[in-house]
């Protein structure tokens, strides 16, 4: 019985990613020093965009305010009534980004 073997492509990365893995690599060995803070900056640095139409639509219909936990405040979002469900975004998400969740 013989077995046939199926390729994978794997998806090359684009181009930007494979400039910047390339650079880091070359400034990382060069002067670490210079490459590491810019690396940590851009990895735990949140961004920030213009929220949507549709994302300040259920904002507008939504109650807010803010759990204080430990030393943080901690905004949520409410909409409608029923049991509770906690939807959480991810890393440079916002809770709006999930409005669909809540039609």
């Amino acid at each position: 019985m013989s077995v046939s073997k199926k390729s994978v492509r794997i998806p090359q990365l684009p181009i930007d990613l494979r400039l910047l893995r390339l650079s880091c690599s070359t400034v990382g060995h060069v002067a670490p020093n210079l490459v590491l803070p810019w690396l940590y900056h851009a990895w735990f640095k949140t961004r920030r965009k213009n929220k949507s139409n549709a994302e300040q639509h259920w904002l507008d219909q939504a109650h807010h305010e803010f759990i204080d936990y430990n030393d943080f405040s901690i905004a949520t979002w409410c909409w409608g009534e029923g049991p509770t469900v906690l939807l959480v975004h991810g890393w440079n998400g916002r809770g709006a980004q999930l409005g669909a969740f809540i039609a």
